[in-house]
């Protein structure tokens, strides 16, 4: 396997560049549902699953092939969105527990109203704000991750696919796997893994590992992600229901391709009114929300970087208006048995900067679970904390050098990551308590084993 992408027989146009650099969006360059098709879609939070897919849900239904809508989380820690819908703070873990239900109903009535039934939803969940440290540090049922704000560490919701599993990472992993070894899709829709939403990502990554797994079960599906959150995207806001959803600027020109799914006049109007059916989210982000509802719906895809071809990776996430990044490049690259990660920084020596680097080891003969996941704490110009999930370690042969030219090479043994076939790996930068920017999460392609 060589891309997080697998194709089987995809035959569509990717969105272009014209010769200015501006983005050319055009009905053309288009793909669509075919009947043989079995659509599965993963959304992080009740909403997304109408804002990213919306278009493809009406379509599907319209069609009528098998179409199954799956969600991660019940959203119920978006205390903002509840303050400004109940005009009181939401605070208890009663009260954020009632406000996850009413996400939860939100998402029926607004499937309802595109057409689907409940019975072609599944609701997994999981901790809403807290997927993705699930994905990073929790695995082992000892010491689940307990929800900062609603206090529990097992799914509460008695309606779900695992009601009470605990907290911890191959539960997630395993509802994903059984969810699609169950109902076999053509095609899955899901996040991208450059949306700035942490549960954005992790749902991304958890779908990544278990598509791993799953090669030799089942035949694999094409992926098509959707992007949500990105800064100051989409533009302008607001309901435009005959402008185009063209990719932000800073994702335009990178390795990413795109392609577009054409929606007509009457499945804008009606994505409008799914949109609309969230009102604890209308409530404050009305006009971003409706920023969705447009002529077609947009999804990204890119190849595993081949850890022998050193191709630098920019970055695309920015929170906070900066008009220069502090990250340039990452490149990852082999040195005899090392890993040499090169991060290209001119504010390194100029600010009191902190990078976290994440390593995450994928092999198909270990389980997930017990495969290291490495985080890299960078402070300044030293090597301040390596932590294995939530414990402190020390690796001999790591080695952190600065080279002219603000450059920060990371090098470790690739025996410390088990020689993996593939490794997730992430930057975040910036000052010391203060934005954030981020290299998104990429596939690498280390090894065939």
């Amino acid at each position: 396997m060589k891309s997080f992408v697998w194709f089987a027989g995809l035959a569509f146009l990717w969105l272009g560049f014209g010769f200015n650099g501006d983005y050319v969006c055009s009905e053309e360059n288009s793909f669509q549902l075919q009947n043989t098709d079995r659509i599965l879609i993963f959304a992080p939070h009740p909403d997304d699953e109408t804002i990213g897919t919306g278009g493809v849900i009406q379509e599907a239904v319209r069609l009528g092939i098998p179409i199954k809508v799956v969600y991660l989380t019940h959203g119920d820690s978006n205390r903002l969105s509840f303050l400004t819908y109940k005009k009181r703070p939401i605070l208890s873990k009663t009260g954020l527990q009632m406000m996850g239900d009413l996400r939860r109903d939100e998402a029926v009535a607004a499937m309802k109203s595109l057409g689907l039934k409940e019975d072609q939803l599944i609701f997994l969940g999981y901790p809403d704000l807290g997927t993705f440290r699930m994905f990073t540090q929790y695995w082992g049922s000892r010491e689940p991750f307990t929800s900062g704000f609603a206090k529990v560490s097992q799914v509460p919701y008695p309606n779900t696919y695992s009601p009470r599993a605990l907290y911890v990472g191959e539960n997630v992993l395993n509802d994903v796997k059984s969810i699609i070894v169950g109902f076999r899709p053509t095609k899955i829709f899901t996040t991208l893994l450059a949306d700035m939403n942490g549960d954005h990502c992790a749902l991304s990554l958890f779908l990544q590992v278990a598509l791993w797994d799953l090669k030799k079960t089942i035949p694999l599906p094409e992926v098509h992600s959707y992007l949500v959150h990105a800064s100051g995207w989409p533009h302008p806001r607001g309901f435009h229901a005959s402008a185009f959803l063209t990719p932000p600027i800073q994702l335009q020109k990178t390795l990413m391709r795109w392609a577009m799914f054409p929606l007509t006049d009457e499945q804008i109007q009606k994505k409008k009114d799914a949109v609309l059916r969230y009102k604890t989210q209308i409530s404050y982000s009305r006009s971003y929300l409706l920023s969705f509802a447009r002529k077609n719906e947009l999804f990204g895809y890119y190849d595993a970087i081949h850890l022998d071809q050193g191709q630098p990776i920019k970055p695309t996430s920015v929170q906070g208006k900066r008009k220069k990044f502090y990250l340039e490049s990452v490149t990852y690259t082999r040195e005899g048995d090392d890993l040499l990660v090169t991060i290209r920084s001119e504010r390194l020596a100029k600010d009191r900067m902190k990078m976290n680097l994440y390593l995450l080891s994928y092999r198909r003969d270990i389980p997930f679970s017990q495969l290291p996941k490495l985080r890299i704490d960078i402070r300044e110009e030293r090597i301040e904390t390596v932590w294995e999930k939530r414990s402190p370690i020390s690796i001999p042969h790591l080695r952190m050098d600065l080279n002219p030219g603000e450059e920060v090479v990371i090098r470790l043994p690739l025996a410390r990551l088990n020689h993996p076939e593939y490794i997730l790996s992430s930057v975040t930068a910036g000052r010391i308590n203060s934005y954030r920017e981020k290299i998104p999460w990429q596939v690498i392609h280390v090894m065939d084993n």
